[in-house]
C-alpha cells in the first residue's frame, strides 16, 4: 500500500509539473484567440446590414460558442497557474450553464446519441460558475463516451434537474450505455483509474469532479444497471438568502418517449 501511495503521489507531482507548464505555454495563445474573438464580433456588428437576418444570426451563434468554449479553457488554465486562488462566486442559472456545456460537447455528442433535457424550476445557486462547468461538461462528455456504436436514434444522454425534498439542487446525467462494472464502482472517483483505454485520458476527470462537489458542499454518486447505462446524481447545496430561480429554457427539449433507466439502490462513493 505504501508502494503503491508513493508512486501515486509521483505521478500526481509529474501530471502538476506538465500541466503548469502547458498552461503557461497556452496562456499567450488564448489571449491572441480571444483578443481575435472580440476583433470579429466588432467586425459583424459593422457589417450587420450587408447580410441576410437568418445567416447574420447564425454567424453571432458560431461567434457566441466559440468565445464561450475558449473562456472555458481561460478558467482551467488560470485554475492551473493559482490553483489556491478564490474562485468568483456569482448567482448561477443552472439550466444556462447545463446548455452551454452540452454544445461545447457537441463534438463528442453528434453521431452518438441524442440529449434529452428534463428541467425543473430550481433555485440559482451561488458558487463558481467556472467551477461547475467543469464538472458537468466532464460528466456530459463523459456520457457521451460511454453510449456504444453510432445509432442516434436509440442512444441518449438526459439531462435533468429538480428540488430535493431537502431544498438542495438535484443535476443527473444519465446515458444509455452498457453501464459500469461492478468491480470498478469502488475505484470510480480514484486519480489516475478509468474503465477507458489510457490513451482516451489520464484517469482524472471523475477524481477532478469530486474534488470541486466536495469543496461546494455537495455530493456525486452514481447509479448503474449492467446493459442499462448510469445515472451520476450531484446534489448541491442552495443559498437561501436568495429568491432568484431558474426556469426551464424555451429551448430546453423534453423527449419523454424514452425509457428510463432503471434505479439500483443509491450508493455513495467517495
Amino acid at each position: 500500500m505504501g508502494e503503491w501511495a508513493s508512486g501515486a503521489e509521483a505521478r500526481l507531482r509529474q501530471m502538476a509539473l506538465l500541466a503548469a507548464t502547458a498552461a503557461h505555454d497556452a496562456a499567450g495563445p488564448l489571449t491572441y484567440v480571444l483578443a481575435n474573438l472580440e476583433y470579429l464580433d466588432s467586425q459583424l456588428a459593422m457589417h450587420e446590414h450587408e447580410l441576410p437576418m437568418g445567416r447574420m444570426t447564425e454567424l453571432r451563434q458560431c461567434l457566441r460558442e466559440a468565445t464561450t468554449t475558449a473562456m472555458y479553457v481561460r478558467d482551467i488554465v488560470q485554475a492551473i497557474q493559482a490553483p489556491r486562488a478564490a474562485a468568483a462566486e456569482s448567482h448561477v442559472d443552472l439550466h444556462r450553464l447545463l446548455l452551454s456545456c452540452i454544445k461545447v460537447a457537441r463534438t463528442e455528442i453528434d453521431h452518438r446519441a441524442r440529449v434529452i433535457t428534463e428541467f425543473d424550476v430550481i433555485p440559482q445557486l451561488v458558487c463558481s460558475e467556472a467551477h461547475l462547468r467543469r464538472v458537468f461538461l466532464n460528466l456530459i462528455i463523459n456520457a457521451a463516451q460511454a453510449v456504444a456504436g453510432d445509432v442516434e436514434k436509440e442512444n441518449f444522454i438526459r439531462v435533468t434537474t429538480r428540488k430535493a425534498n431537502d431544498g438542495r439542487v438535484v443535476v443527473e446525467i444519465a446515458d444509455s450505455g452498457p453501464g459500469i462494472p461492478e468491480e470498478s464502482l469502488p475505484h470510480l472517483f480514484e486519480p489516475f483509474f478509468s474503465t477507458r483505454p489510457s490513451h482516451e485520458g489520464a484517469g482524472l476527470g471523475l477524481a477532478v469532479c469530486r474534488q470541486v462537489i466536495a469543496d461546494l458542499g455537495g455530493e456525486i454518486d452514481v447509479e448503474t444497471t449492467a446493459g442499462r447505462g448510469a445515472t451520476f446524481r450531484v446534489t448541491l447545496p442552495v443559498d437561501h438568502g436568495s429568491s432568484r430561480t431558474s426556469e426551464p429554457p424555451a429551448d430546453a427539449r423534453l423527449t419523454p418517449s424514452v425509457p428510463p433507466v432503471r434505479r439500483l439502490p443509491r450508493r455513495q462513493l467517495g
